[in-house]
């Protein structure tokens, strides 16, 4: 297997259906031998929809846990701030606690919200939970994908 560093391997736009159809927009690479499809949602939603929503469509929120990750993800939200899955003790929604060295607080954060968006510069600002914001999805499929098409 060879390693792609933070190189994307995938970008396209396609729709999904839930209640109704929304447009996203993936973008795929490797960070750590880990190949995560980052999903940038266009809508906006609360925290905990936002969550629900990934968890019903793809994983989970995204978990941005190296300077990679953290760069696609702020690339993708653009100039808007999107949920990421980092609330309350510090912890990531699937994996536990932040690992010191990745805490990309914004000047004065956190604040008093228990949730985390990602701005355009890629820090972290705390948010009300119930305010509500575009999001950024992942998904661990390319990973699967792209493995079986180094086998085969």
């Amino acid at each position: 297997m060879t390693p792609l560093g933070d190189t994307p391997i995938e970008s396209f736009s396609h729709e999904t259906s839930s209640r109704k159809l929304k447009k996203i927009r993936c973008f795929s690479f490797q960070s750590d031998q880990l190949v995560r499809q980052l999903y940038f949602i266009n809508v906006t939603k609360s925290w905990n929809d936002a969550q629900q929503h990934c968890r019903d469509e793809y994983i989970d929120l995204a978990i941005v846990n190296s300077s990679a990750l953290i760069q696609e993800a702020q690339k993708r939200a653009g100039s808007t701030e999107a949920w990421i899955g980092l609330s309350k003790d510090w912890k990531w929604s699937q994996t536990g606690a932040v690992q010191s060295s990745w805490f990309k607080w914004s000047s004065g954060q956190p604040g008093t919200g228990e949730c985390v968006t990602i701005s355009s510069s890629g820090s972290w600002s705390t948010r009300q939970c119930s305010a509500t914001y575009h999001f950024v999805c992942y998904n661990g499929e390319c990973f699967r994908l792209w493995y079986q098409g180094l086998t085969n």
